[in-house]
């Protein structure tokens, strides 16, 4: 009986920087495309100006790697280690091309 969830929650995780998939989510336990005003990074960290953080899954976001999330105000920062980079970028692209599909 139990066996069904776990492996349920073991592909959730199995989503990845680099597959439309994981974008989408993140997206999604962001708040939506919409909801992101501005996406950039440091080396370790995801940095974003957050129009309602009241939105942002923090629950989702740890399914999807992230070691830890700050939340001041509108600021967010959500640490994926070295591949933070390549996630801001996947996700300002999301965002864009989300906007224009409307």
């Amino acid at each position: 009986p139990g066996r069904v969830d776990e492996e349920e929650e073991i592909s959730e995780k199995n989503s990845e920087p680099g597959d439309a998939e994981f974008v989408e989510r993140l997206a999604k336990a962001l708040g939506g495309a919409e909801n992101l005003e501005e996406i950039s990074n440091c080396v370790t960290r995801l940095r974003l100006k957050i129009l309602s953080p009241e939105k942002i899954d923090e629950s989702e976001l740890k399914k999807l790697g992230a070691k830890g999330i700050i939340i001041k105000g509108s600021a967010a920062q959500i640490i994926f280690g070295l591949k933070s980079e390549q996630i801001a970028n996947e996700l300002n692209l999301f965002s864009v091309q989300s906007r224009f599909k409307k």
